[in-house]
């Protein structure tokens, strides 16, 4: 018997930038706490690949110089690398929370100060242009679109062999 829920949609502060229909699950999977592991994993490697890519728009020469001095030889967002460290599962503000039905999965670093400059990023605030550290969007469809998708794959496979999470 199937159970139709869905859509399922990633929201990332307030944009919508995937949405995946889910129209079809077996009953029986009430716990997607085993596909939020593979996902968490697939949003690792669409985050590196992203930062590899820097596809953002280049910092002002101000800054440059004043980054060239107290950053040398560091990319445009990743001043200290607490941004990315965090994004990739290996700094101490990684947010990952899953539960049977939900998953929150992104960064909770902030400045010395308490500002929440990821989302500033995000967003675009004051005199920044967006250059948005998560963006499955635009990141190149072969890296996060096959990093997604072949955890769904494997999850599903596994669902069809009775594994549960």
């Amino acid at each position: 018997m199937t159970q139709a829920f869905g859509p399922l949609s990633i929201t990332i502060d307030g944009e919508r930038q995937v949405r995946l229909g889910v129209t079809r699950i077996t009953k029986q999977v009430d716990d997607l706490r085993g596909l939020w592991k593979r996902w968490q994993l697939a949003f690792f490697a669409a985050e590196i690949d992203l930062f590899a890519a820097s596809p953002w728009e280049a910092i002002s020469p101000a800054y440059a110089a004043w980054k060239a001095k107290h950053y040398p030889g560091r990319g445009v967002l990743r001043a200290s690398g607490a941004l990315m460290q965090s994004l990739v599962g290996k700094g101490s503000g990684h947010v990952y929370k899953a539960t049977k039905r939900a998953m929150e999965i992104g960064t909770g670093v902030t400045s010395e100060g308490g500002a929440p400059y990821p989302l500033y990023h995000q967003l675009g605030a004051g005199h920044n242009p967006v250059r948005k550290p998560i963006d499955l969007e635009h990141m190149d469809a072969g890296s996060a679109a096959g990093h997604f998708g072949r955890a769904l794959v494997e999850w599903g496979n596994e669902m069809r062999k009775g594994w549960q999470p």
